[in-house]
Order: structure tokens, then C-alpha cells, then sequence
């Protein structure tokens, strides 16, 4: 029997032993049996007899044991021996394993003499032998062979063996161990710069048997990676532990010490040492990056420390990154008063102290600003060219321009910061200031002028003038010419003479606009006739021609329009020549009982079409209308044309007994209006009126076609 004691106790004097009876085990895995096992209650009796008490039948568990005390197996004729080490006041329990023993006796010696005795490993139990006042418990089973006793004393010490027909196959020498005391670590304190490898070793008290010694990092067993060697003095041993650290920043303030044990359960622990790595600042920027403002405001960029060691006598130098060997400030904050344009980049920051510098933090400064525009000269070409006007824009954001000529709007582009602008084939006319808006977030409408001039020959928007000259009256007509370069001029007769008898002058209107002025203060007949104005410069020239007559009476207004609505009755027409002096018109409307005209109407320019209104006419009335042009040499009229002015409602009876009364009228009122208008000459006039018959059904009113012919006679 091999009985394993779980615990000592007593009830009143008796002291009893608790253990557990492996009867069968087998093994299923690494650590791990199936025993069969029970438990038991010894005890002694006066007489010095153990008496085994059953607490529990055989029952089957499974156990896992980490560290199993497993002696080898011995064959008859081998011989092994093994030291224990005990510490005084322990007890202690020596195992035997037997493999092969049958009805062999089995004997158990303490240094030669018999202590136990067995014949049969099936025995239950074995009745030990007192020696020297020391009990020892005896037991067998199927693992093997067991002694033990209690309470270790140096006097213990000695050579147990179990032997076998007289042989000795396996012993166990058992010595006093003596606890290790102390671990002292090879320094007291540690300062070191991060990344330093040092050196340190733990140092044990002598003691036996040898201690074995493991080192901490904080809670982490650092021990794997390093050995141990060993120091022995008078039999005793000393264990040194040598170790190294590579020392980085996150160890700073990580404490370090030793571990030593000897005896199972019986530790101690050298002194911590707290770790004192030295590190370098690390910095850091709370300022936005990238920090955008506008020009001229004032920037504070800020930095500030989150770890160093030591956190004193802290260096600050600013830098920007593309002059790194110009320090800008020495402070962890640094202002920038009235920032411009040229201050944009990159700003970094370091923070020194005894260990080293920083790595940089770095802040990408981004100063905005209105957009400004390139300024060139202007730009000159010929016509016909194709032409790129092109300017540069610059801006912090990117601009987006627009291109005008006065109020129109050319062409526009977003986020440039070049623009251009395209004539494929460019004209005299387009000599001119283009204006160029630039809008950003800083600000909006920012405007240059880009001037383009164009070469080109001479042109004007008449080639032939007319001037009309009075009675003791000057001469003077002027033109307009478009050219570029300044052009050149001259007045010549018909015959190709040139005119000296007037005064010329030039005047310059802009780049590529002239115009030409000539006058005489007093016109003779000699003066009438057809000149040529000749306009030149050196890419052409242009030919003006100039007729000088007396001046009359306008030409009769053309192609007169009436329209009649209920609001009233409109007319057109297209003035003629002005006879050389200028011009007004006047509306008249006729008929049997109301005679009306318009306000004068101004001039426009021979050829343009004109228009009046004419109000409070009565509805329902046919009346004559005509135009007349007056100027202060006499006046004329147009055709006449006829309407009726509609009423308001559709019931339109009325108006048919108007026209038949109407027309009676009708020829009253032509000749009243020739005595009007032809007060001044002598006239011959045929009217020819034709009448069409009203379309009851429609309850319209036919329009009547006058037609006059007039033949002038000639004033002089």
C-alpha cells in the first residue's frame, strides 16, 4: 500500500494522519491518470502500533498531476541514488519504485540498517520497526514503495535504500536544507537614455539546496531569456542571475526586482528599483492644420509637450521647412502680426532638453487673398489675325473670371489661375477695352482692362455726304472714321485739286476713332459741287464723297404705315433727305368735322424709320392721315392714307352711317389740306378717290385709297 498523507490533526491527544490509498492508476494522457483510489485515517496506538482506518470505499477519478513525482523504474541489479533536501520541522515521505518484485522480500534501510520489512507488495500494510526513538510509516502498492515520517531533523540525514535479496536497487540520501536568505539586485537605481542596453545581474544569499532566482519587469517574467550560474562556499550554493534590458520610453517609471525561492512556497524578493529612462520631448500642435486665414490678419501657432523626461529646462525653436537653418522663434508659441501672401508654407516646431530634440511638428499655413490681375501691355495686331489675350490671375483660393465687352458678358471660367480669351479672326471693331472680373471667397469683382488694338485701313459708315447750303450761310460737314494707325486726309475737287479754302481738324475719339471736321465760315456758289474726302494710312484707304448744293425743302416721307385700334391710330414712315438743313415731322388726321396733328416729331437721320400716336379721334369716323416734313426752307407731304378708328364694342352699326356721311366729307377736307401744306407754292392737284361699298355682313369698313399726285413746280 502506498498511502499519500493530505493532512495532520488531533482529537485530544491522539494525533492522526488523513491520506489517500492508490490502489490502481493508469495513465491517459500527459499528466493526466485514472487511479483508483480510497481514503484512510491512521493513527498510533501507546504501544507504538499504526492502526489504518477506511473512510470511503474504492471509487475511480481522474487526476492531473503537474509535477509527479515519478522515481524510475529499477531492474534487479541496477542501482540509483538520489538526493532530497529538507528543511527542519517538515515532514517527509521518500518513494520507491519497484517494477518487477513479486514474492521477493523487500527491505528499507536507513544507512544499512532495516527500518521496513515487506514480502508480498499485495500487503496492505508493513509493520514498521522503531529506530532511535523514530517511527517511520512503511506502505506498498502497485507504484511502488513508500517511507515516511514527520518533523525533519538535522539528526535526520542519512541514506535511505531499498534492497532487494541483499542488493541495493535504489536510495535516496536526504539533507538538511538551508533557506535561501536575501536577493540582492547588482544596483541600487537606474537613470539611463532610452535605447541604452545595461547590464544587471540578481545575487542570492548562500543556501542549499541552489535558489532558483527569476527577475520582473512590473508583473512580467523577463527570466526565459537569460541563465544562471552558480557560487559554492563550505557546501553551500549562491545563484547569480545575469540579465540585460534594452531600455525604452514606455519603461520610464517600471519597477524591477528579483524573485528567489529554494524551498517550495518560500519566496523572497529583493528591493524594487524604479526605472529612470531619459527620453526626448514629443510635441504636438493643437492649431488647425491647415491653418487658413486672410492676408493681413495676425496668426498665433501653438505648441505644446505631452511627454519628456526630464520635463525641464524645455528649448523651443520654430522653424520654416524650406529654411531650416533660420530659427523664427524661441517659444512654443509663435505670432505672426499682418501675415502676407509670401508667409504661406510649412511651419514646424521642435522642443529640446538634455536628452535630445523632437521630431518636428509641422502646421501648413495657408494665407488667402484677393484675387490680382497680371497687368501687360496692351496688345496689337492686324485684322483678320487670330488673337489670344491671355493674363494670369493671382489668388489664394483659385479665381473665377469673367471676360466683358462694356455690359456683355463673353466668357467665364471657375478655379483658374490663368485665363484666356479667343478671336478667331479678329475685326477693325474689335479694337476696344475688354474688362476682366476676378471673384474669389476674399473678395469679388476685382476688374482689369486688357486693351487690344487692331490695324487696320480707314472705314466710315457713309461714303457719300450731303450738305446743303443757305443764303449767306457757312459750309460745314464733318466724318467719322474707324483706322489704326491715325490716318491721313485730304479734300480734293472733283478734277482731283486740292481744296485749301477750308478748315480742317482732326480729332481723336479714341484708339482707332477720328473724326474729321471741315467748315467754311462763308459759302459762295463757287463752293457748290461734288469733292473727294481721301482717308489713308498704311494698311488703306477710303474715298468720302462730298456734294455741296444749295440747301430746300425736304424730300417727301416714304412708305407711310397707318394702323387703327381702339386706343388709337398709329403711323409709320421712312424719312428722305433734309434737303441740306434739318428736319422735323408733323402727323395730321382729317376729316369732315375734326381736324388733329401730332407734336412735332424729331429727325432721326435720312432713311430711319419714325412712328406716332395719334389720340382722341373720334370711333367709327374714316379719317385722312399724312405726314408732313418741314425744315426751314419749306415743307412737303407724304401720300395719304385713310382708316377708321375702331370703337370699343363689337356692336359696330353705328359706324356704317358714319362712313357714308363720312366720305361726303371727305373731299372737303383734301382740298382744305392742300391750302394747309402748300401755302408757299404753287400747286396742281388730281384726287382720284374710289369708293368700296360696305360689307354689311362683316360689319367691317373698307379702307379708301387716296392717291394724290403732286407735280411741283420749281422755285426758282
Amino acid at each position: 500500500m502506498m498511502c499519500f498523507k493530505l493532512n495532520t490533526f488531533f482529537i485530544g491527544d491522539r494525533r492522526y494522519n488523513q491520506c489517500i490509498k492508490f490502489i490502481k492508476c493508469q495513465k491517459e494522457a500527459k499528466y493526466k491518470y485514472k487511479c483508483l483510489i480510497r481514503m484512510l485515517k491512521i493513527y498510533w496506538t501507546s504501544e507504538g502500533k499504526t492502526v489504518f482506518l477506511l473512510i470511503s470505499n474504492a471509487i475511480w477519478c481522474s487526476i492531473y498531476l503537474t509535477r509527479l513525482w515519478r522515481p524510475p523504474l529499477l531492474r534487479r541489479g541496477a542501482q540509483s541514488t538520489s538526493t532530497e533536501y529538507y528543511e527542519e520541522g517538515s515532514d517527509v515521505c521518500l518513494n520507491f519504485s519497484l517494477d518487477d518484485l513479486h514474492q521477493t522480500t523487500v527491505f528499507m534501510k536507513r544507512d544499512n540498517r532495516t527500518i521496513c520489512i515487506t514480502t508480498d507488495k499485495s500487503n496492505a500494510y508493513m509493520i514498521p520497526i522503531n529506530w532511535e526513538n523514530r517511527t517511520f510509516t512503511c506502505s506498498v502498492s502497485e507504484m511502488g514503495f513508500s517511507v515516511c515520517f514527520e518533523n525533519f531533523q538535522r539528526t535526520d540525514t542519512g541514506l535511505f535504500s531499498v534492497n532487494v535479496s541483499y542488493t541495493t536497487i535504489n536510495s535516496i540520501s536526504i539533507k538538511q536544507a538551508v533557506p535561501v536568505e536575501y536577493v540582492a539586485m547588482s544596483v541600487t537605481s537606474i537613470r539611463m537614455v532610452a535605447g541604452t542596453l545595461i547590464s544587471l545581474s540578481c545575487l542570492t544569499s548562500y543556501c542549499i539546496p541552489p535558489a532558483n532566482v527569476t527577475w520582473y519587469k512590473s508583473s512580467v517574467d523577463m527570466t526565459n531569456h537569460y541563465g544562471s550560474i552558480f557560487a559554492n562556499s563550505g557546501g553551500l550554493m549562491r545563484t547569480i542571475l545575469a540579465f540585460q534590458i534594452r531600455l525604452v520610453k514606455e519603461d520610464n517609471g517600471k519597477p524591477v526586482f528579483c524573485k528567489a525561492s529554494n524551498i517550495h512556497g518560500k519566496d523572497v524578493l529583493s528591493s524594487l528599483i524604479i526605472l529612470n529612462v531619459l527620453y526626448k520631448p514629443e510635441v504636438e500642435s493643437n492649431t488647425p492644420n491647415p491653418y487658413r486665414l486672410i492676408e493681413g490678419n495676425t496668426v498665433i501657432l501653438m505648441c505644446t509637450v505631452t511627454t519628456a523626461n526630464p520635463n525641464t529646462s524645455i528649448t523651443w525653436k520654430w522653424i520654416r521647412t524650406d529654411s531650416p537653418a533660420t530659427a523664427l522663434h524661441n517659444g512654443s508659441k509663435y505670432t505672426i502680426l499682418n501675415i502676407q501672401r509670401g508667409s504661406s508654407g510649412s511651419y514646424s516646431c521642435t522642443a529640446s532638453n538634455s536628452v535630445g530634440t523632437s521630431d518636428a511638428a509641422t502646421i501648413l499655413l495657408d494665407v488667402q487673398f484677393k484675387p490680382s490681375i497680371e497687368i501687360k501691355q496692351c496688345m496689337t495686331v492686324n485684322e483678320t489675325d487670330r488673337v489670344v489675350l491671355t493674363r494670369n490671375i493671382y489668388s489664394n483660393p483659385l479665381a473665377n473670371v469673367s471676360w466683358f465687352d462694356g455690359t456683355q458678358l463673353l466668357q467665364t471660367q471657375t478655379s483658374v489661375n490663368t485665363t484666356s480669351f479667343i478671336i478667331e479672326t479678329v475685326l477693325c471693331t474689335d479694337t476696344k477695352n475688354f474688362t476682366l472680373v476676378a471673384s474669389n471667397t476674399v473678395q469679388s469683382n476685382v476688374t482689369s482692362r486688357v486693351e487690344l488694338i487692331v490695324n487696320c485701313k480707314p472705314t466710315v459708315e457713309k461714303t457719300n455726304i450731303s450738305v446743303g447750303v443757305g443764303d449767306a450761310s457757312g459750309l460745314e460737314f464733318s466724318s467719322t472714321v474707324i483706322a489704326y494707325p491715325r490716318p491721313q486726309y485730304v479734300l480734293e475737287y472733283e478734277d482731283g485739286t486740292k481744296n485749301n479754302g477750308m478748315t480742317d481738324t482732326l480729332t481723336w475719339n479714341s484708339v482707332n476713332n477720328f473724326t474729321i471736321h471741315f467748315k467754311k465760315n462763308v459759302a459762295n456758289p463757287y463752293d457748290y459741287g461734288l469733292y473727294q474726302l481721301r482717308i489713308s494710312n498704311v494698311f488703306g484707304n477710303t474715298v468720302i464723297y462730298v456734294n455741296v448744293f444749295p440747301k430746300r425743302r425736304p424730300d417727301s416721307p416714304r412708305n407711310v404705315e397707318v394702323t387703327c385700334n381702339v386706343k388709337g391710330v398709329t403711323l409709320k414712315w421712312k424719312s428722305s433727305f433734309n434737303g441740306g438743313d434739318p428736319q422735323t415731322f408733323t402727323v395730321y388726321a382729317v376729316n369732315g368735322h375734326q381736324n388733329t396733328h401730332s407734336y412735332p416729331v424729331l429727325d432721326k437721320g435720312e432713311n430711319k424709320i419714325h412712328q406716332a400716336l395719334l389720340q382722341n379721334l373720334q370711333p367709327s369716323l374714316t379719317y385722312v392721315f399724312y405726314v408732313s416734313a418741314q425744315n426751314s426752307h419749306g415743307n412737303i407731304s407724304s401720300d395719304v392714307k385713310s382708316c377708321a378708328k375702331l370703337e370699343e364694342t363689337k356692336d359696330l352699326t353705328g359706324v356704317v352711317v358714319g362712313v357714308v356721311g363720312g366720305l361726303l366729307a371727305l373731299v372737303i377736307g383734301i382740298c382744305v389740306i392742300v391750302v394747309i401744306v402748300h401755302r408757299r407754292y404753287a400747286c396742281s392737284w388730281s384726287c382720284d378717290i374710289k369708293f368700296v361699298k360696305r360689307n354689311m355682313n362683316t360689319a367691317r369698313e373698307d379702307a379708301t385709297d387716296t392717291h394724290i399726285t403732286e407735280r411741283e413746280n420749281t422755285e426758282r
